[in-house]
């Protein structure tokens, strides 16, 4: 497990740390929509990209739960899973 410092993390630690499965990491750092460096052999992502990530899954939830307020949490969950499969 990686400390609070580590400023770069293997992309299965990226999707341990954001809930998702390794394979939904993968996917997330191969279409772009989650940042990633190449250091040596190794595909890193670090930390900054993860909070950005989440940032904007928050938004777009808080956006959604906006426009239809009567089934907040339904809808919240709803549009940050689609939103992090990429189905928009």
């Amino acid at each position: 497990m990686a400390n609070s410092e580590t400023l770069l993390v293997s992309v299965p630690e990226a999707g341990r740390r954001l809930s998702v499965g390794r394979s939904t990491a993968l996917e997330l750092v191969a279409s772009g929509r989650l940042g990633s460096v190449k250091v040596g052999a190794r595909r890193l992502v670090p930390v900054a990209e993860l909070e950005r990530f989440v940032a904007e899954l928050c938004d777009a939830a808080q956006i959604s739960e906006r426009l239809k307020p009567s089934a907040p949490y339904r809808l919240c969950h709803a549009d940050v899973w689609r939103t992090a499969r990429g189905d928009e």
